[in-house]
């Protein structure tokens, strides 16, 4: 490949950029190659403002991709703020100027042209050329991923925002640092940056993932926040340190060597190496010198799974324990703030347990998972001296599912059991038949087909069930929540049901005039009311 510098790089002027507070000095250099629309290929750099000669330590360099086929000049000049982090980092700046040619694939032509660009900026200035920085956004995010992985052993760091097209995940790029965002409304690139950002895990490839709520294709301000704090801290190259573990589902970090940490679900797990990139990153989950966790909350560990529990104002060896299983994926904390069912247990001296499920389709009690639940249970009852009395279970969605199917378990005793937005029931003959719930958003049309069916079935098997659709789709919204507190209540307190409704027609009557297979048992005039709404 043919070398030579631009006009502009000859005669090494530098280019007033009008900003607010100050210039940015920027210079070229332009490399031939043989790719058809880049036969000549600018590269605009910025030198730092604080750039000494005489320094011994040469000088970083982040080579930042901008949007398509941009000219590398607006970047280098300021564009998104990046020459102000160079400066107060001391790093060069060098964005290429690419155009078509499928120039984010590096060993077509690009990677080469990059090498020699920074070659003839080494000619003029001491800058570090062996271990670079990457970070690029759009067709840039695709440039910035695909350059470290062609030559990861000349790669410090990397990001890519809002990226379409990644590397294949190798073991070579173990212990180079990346970083990965996206807005969750820039649709088709979230998927396909979660879906490598899970791959690359797999294969112990170090990467820090971030996604940002109802962005679409764009730059927001935080994802710039968190790319530079990543980077600046990658420039350092600090090691050790207090280090913390992000959880991606709720966006907050717990102190690495935490309890709490030990059982964020390793799929949603973010390693986050400084307290700077985890500010950046998410909020915390704890106040300084406070625990994380409520007084009235408490971890409840079996081998695998964290379980938390709520533990009631008030209680003695005669309080019941009502199983709580959130949305798919959800830690029992979360479960338990969603559910929101604090007064409802301390108005029933009830203890709420909530397992932290994630693996597989822990829903089917055969996996294992009833049988970790036994065990929680049966460590619960232990610590606080309680009667081994019959369960109480409700859920939602996946969790819905957890509720049905464990309550045909034998490893479990069942009073009662309820569930919202289920898709999965029991099949066959049923082991119990105890008082149940079911719900779901008239919106949620096929888990609704699925429940009013499943209902159905269940009571001409024997079962009582109260069977409700409600507005909405398959959130869990706070009709839902309503109901199944007043439910609880009653199953909580015994005995029959002396109020019958009929599906349909909504209306209350005796008992022997409703067929079976519509036959909701309303237990309360509280209860028949909310179920007539």
């Amino acid at each position: 490949m043919n070398l030579k510098k631009s006009l502009l790089a000859a005669t090494m002027f530098a280019i007033a950029a009008a900003f607010a507070d100050g210039a940015a000095s920027v210079e070229s250099v332009t490399v031939a190659t043989k790719a058809p629309h880049n036969q000549e290929a600018t590269f605009w750099y910025h030198v730092p403002a604080k750039y000494d000669a005489k320094r011994k330590k040469p000088y970083p360099v982040l080579v930042y991709f901008g949007g398509r086929n941009c000219s590398g000049e607006k970047e280098a000049s300021g564009r998104l703020g990046w020459s102000h982090w160079a400066d107060e980092n001391d790093a060069f700046l060098v964005c290429p100027g690419f155009k078509d040619d499928d120039y984010w694939e590096p060993e077509g032509w690009s990677g080469r042209a990059l090498f020699d660009a920074l070659l003839l900026i080494k000619r003029e200035y001491k800058i570090d050329d062996a271990k670079i920085l990457y970070y690029g956004y759009s067709a840039g995010s695709q440039a910035a991923n695909l350059f470290s992985a062609w030559r990861p052993q000349r790669c410090r760091a990397w990001v890519s925002h809002a990226c379409g097209v990644f590397h294949e995940p190798k073991v070579t790029m173990r212990g180079v640092p990346g970083l990965v965002t996206c807005g969750d409304a820039d649709t088709a690139r979230y998927i396909i940056s979660r879906a490598f950002v899970e791959k690359a895990r797999r294969k112990g490839v170090d990467v820090i993932w971030k996604s940002f709520p109802n962005h679409p294709h764009d730059v927001p301000p935080d994802s710039l926040r968190l790319a530079r704090a990543f980077l600046s801290h990658c420039i350092l190259g600090k090691k050790g340190g207090e280090a913390f573990i992000g959880d991606d589902q709720d966006d907050l970090f717990y102190t690495a060597k935490s309890a709490e940490a030990e059982f964020v679900n390793p799929v949603d797990r973010v390693s986050l190496p400084s307290r700077t990139i985890a500010e950046a990153w998410g909020k915390p989950a704890f106040k300084e010198g406070e625990p994380s966790m409520p007084e009235d909350i408490v971890r409840i560990a079996v081998p695998s799974v964290e379980f938390v529990c709520r533990v009631p104002r008030q209680y003695d060896a005669s309080s019941r324990v009502i199983i709580l299983f959130g949305g798919r994926g959800w830690k029992g904390a979360k479960t338990l703030k969603e559910f929101a069912f604090g007064p409802l247990a301390d108005r029933e001296r009830a203890f709420l347990l909530s397992p932290s499920f994630f693996k597989g389709e822990y829903w089917n009690p055969e996996t294992g998972t009833a049988k970790q639940l036994a065990a929680a249970v049966a460590k619960l009852r232990k610590r606080y001296g309680l009667k081994a009395s019959p369960l109480v279970l409700y859920g939602y969605s996946a969790g819905g599912q957890c509720a049905a199917l464990f309550a045909q378990s034998k490893e479990l005793s069942v009073a009662a059991w309820g569930a919202h937005g289920c898709g999965v029931y029991p099949e066959g003959v049923l082991a119990a038949k105890v008082p149940a719930l079911v719900t779901c958003g008239l919106g949620d049309e096929d888990r609704l087909r699925i429940s009013r069916s499943f209902s159905m079935c269940y009571r001409e098997a024997g079962g009582t069930l109260l069977f409700k659709p409600l507005p909405g789709g398959h959130e869990l919204g706070d009709d839902a929540k309503t109901i199944a507190r007043e439910w609880l209540m009653a199953v909580l307190a015994g005995g029959d049901s002396w109020i019958w409704g009929e599906d349909d027609t909504l209306l209350v009557k005796e008992m022997d005039e409703i067929e079976i297979e519509v036959r909701n048992p309303l237990y309360t005039r509280r209860l028949a009311e909310l179920w007539q709404r």
